[in-house]
Order: structure tokens, then sequence, then C-alpha cells
């Protein structure tokens, strides 16, 4: 990431005191600013960090009133913890490469339809009839199965897998080992006192904008 302050100032929606002409190549921690990054405040406890910062800028809410010398320019915003949510994304959607890569050593059926761009890692498997999305990202050793439908903009990460028939929106993130659709834990006793194990017809589906968390 290399912006200026003012362009910082425009995406986080703040107002700028300082220096908006200055350049910023990295984010830091309030306790450890040094030239050249930016900083976030919003919790009192952390004010005397404010003070002799090295950082180029800091991020601060708008009702702010300092006590002490502050030489980095400072950026005001509504909320602090927002803004930097807001530079994150921006910062990571301008990492990201979308190019379209079929690692040798997975296997996509032919039936299945994959959209413009999309990253397939080694050793994945994609199903029957599946449909991936544009710009989709697939990684190592992830399971697809048949009939899956997984839309734009996603991140499936190693070791995910996909029953088939489920249904995955769009810009959803799955992490390392989530399983989507396996069965429900359901079995009928029976006359004889054995259990018969009930069929789980249905499908999950999970909508757009959607993260969930390792091993889920």
């Amino acid at each position: 990431m290399e912006l200026k302050v003012n362009q910082i100032a425009q995406i986080v929606g703040g107002t700028v005191e300082g220096n908006g002409e200055a350049v910023i190549k990295s984010m830091a921690r309030i306790e450890s600013g040094r030239p050249g990054s930016i900083c976030f405040y919003a919790n009192p406890k952390y004010e005397q960090y404010v003070y002799g910062n090295k950082a180029e800028a800091i991020i601060v809410n708008r009702d702010f009133v300092p006590t002490g010398e502050i030489s980095s320019t400072l950026i005001r915003v509504d909320d602090a913890y927002s803004a930097v949510a807001t530079l994150l994304d921006y910062a990571t959607a301008q990492k990201k490469e979308y190019r379209r890569h079929r690692a040798l050593t997975a296997r996509i059926r032919l039936s299945a339809k994959l959209g413009r761009k999309v990253y397939v890692g080694d050793f994945s498997y994609i199903g029957r009839k599946a449909r991936i999305g544009d710009r989709t990202k697939i990684y190592e050793q992830v399971f697809v199965g048949d009939n899956v439908t997984i839309g734009s903009g996603c991140i499936i990460y190693p070791g995910v897998k996909i029953y088939p028939g489920m249904e995955i929106g769009n810009n959803v993130i799955l992490h390392s080992g989530v399983v989507i659709g396996a069965d429900g834990f359901g079995f009928a006793r029976q006359d004889d006192g054995t259990y018969k194990k009930i069929p789980h017809t249905g499908k999950v589906v999970i909508e757009d904008n959607v993260a969930l968390g390792a091993n889920t």
C-alpha cells in the first residue's frame, strides 16, 4: 500500500489536519508508529501513545480533543474502528490478483462451468455440473461436489468440503476446514431396538457476503 494522506481521507470519509501530501506505505499499531506508517486511535487507554508518535498519520474520532502535542497528521472520522476496516478492505482489494489458473493436479469435470478469472489450486476437485462464478478462488485440496453453485468473488480456503447440491452466494469466504452440507445426526429407533438412519435430502444455502471461520 502506498497512498497519500489525502487519498486515505477520501477512502474513509475523513478530514485532514496536517500534511495531506504525506505518503503512507504501511499500517502500524498505535504503540509502534513509525515514519511512513498510519495508525488509528479509538480506545482512551491508548491515548498516551498518540503524543510523540512517529507515525505519518493517525486516524482518530472527530470528537477527539488532544491534551498534548501531536506531530502526526490527523485524519478525523466518525468512527475510527469502522474507518480502519474500510481502509483494510481497500488495501486487500488492491492486492488481489484475479488471474485465471487451473492447477494441473486439479480435477475438474467436463460438465462443470467456471466463470472468468477463476483460480483452482492443486489437488482440488470440482464435480459434475458445478457452477463457479467469476473471480472466485478455490485453493488447494478443496472438494466441490456435483451440482454445487458458488457465486462470484468467493474465497474457498484449503481443505473445504462442499457436498453435492449446496448453494454458495457471492463474496463468501470459507476458511480452512469448513464443511457445508454434511448430514445431521438423525436416527429413528426401530421396534427391534436398532436404529435406522434418517436420510437428509435438503440442501444448505449460504447467501451473499458471509464469512465462515475455520473448521465450521
